[in-house]
């Protein structure tokens, strides 16, 4: 009989290793002193332990070992085997994504020696209250600027006379007309609570989108927003994305120097 540090030894594995695969009943000792305590196995179950240490070297779990030890076919560890490809592809798939983000990321940095943080995420469908710009036609950035936050205070006040209860951060989000104008609209989620749309105050439901995104600090003028949806944008270009309609400026809060916005470039994969 061989102790457990050269029975280990044997299989190249440590002894805290053969403990627990003691514990998880895959490999038992074939003697315990009960005085001390000491494990000892017989030559015979090497090729027991090989096999668990082969089969959770190809990525298996502990768990799917268990299934395969003691009656291991040919079809039962190839179907296991295509869910591991299938899992690892998925995760490389994954991790190319995020090298090709690192390498954009560089490559901006020694071209513009600036750092953006840039994230994509997937923002789910909203149901959302909000007011629609109502002016002329051609409205510019300052005008914009100059409706969204008395159309914030009147959105929010007007939900709270209605009793509902609002979710997340007032956004702006642009709407296309019949002539392709971009039509913008304070909006505020409320999920599904019941509220009697008025002139004013209308209910629109946003589908789901993945958007590239980063976040503004500082006071919003064209100069400084424009620039930062131009990286969005070409992140997503250099990333396997495309855009897939206008922004949306999530207004997360204030800040010192002025406002903390989430530009949000819905986006879509090529």
């Amino acid at each position: 009989m061989l102790t457990i540090g050269t029975f280990a030894r044997f299989a190249g594995v440590s002894v805290r290793a053969l403990h627990h695969y003691e514990q998880v009943g895959l490999l038992a000792p074939s003697q315990i002193n009960p005085q001390t305590g000491y494990r000892r196995y017989e030559p015979h179950q090497l090729p027991r332990l090989h096999r668990i240490v082969a089969l959770k070297e190809l990525g298996l779990s502990l768990a799917q070992v268990r299934l395969l030890l003691d009656d291991l076919s040919a079809e039962q560890l190839s179907g296991m085997l295509r869910l591991k490809r299938a899992e690892l592809a998925s995760e490389l798939e994954d991790q190319q994504r995020k090298l090709a983000m690192v390498e954009q990321q560089l490559k901006h940095i020694e071209m513009e020696n600036d750092v953006i943080d840039i994230v994509v995420k997937d923002i789910p469908a909203l149901r959302v209250a909000q007011i629609r710009w109502t002016g002329a036609e051609g409205t510019d950035f300052d005008e914009v600027a100059d409706f969204v936050r008395p159309a914030v205070a009147e959105l929010a006040s007007q939900l709270e006379l209605d009793g509902v209860i609002t979710r997340g951060a007032a956004f702006v989000h642009y709407e296309v007309d019949a002539q392709d104008k971009l039509i913008p609209a304070v909006a505020i989620e409320i999920n599904d609570q019941p509220l009697v749309p008025s002139n004013r105050v209308t209910i629109e439901t946003l589908g789901p989108t993945a958007v590239a995104s980063t976040i503004f600090h500082g006071q919003p003028h064209h100069d400084a927003i424009a620039p930062l949806y131009g990286k969005l944008v070409q992140f997503a270009g250099a990333n396997g994305y495309a855009p897939r309609g206008p922004g949306r400026d999530v207004l997360v809060g204030e800040s010192p120097d002025g406002f903390v916005i989430e530009l949000q470039l819905p986006i879509e994969k090529i």
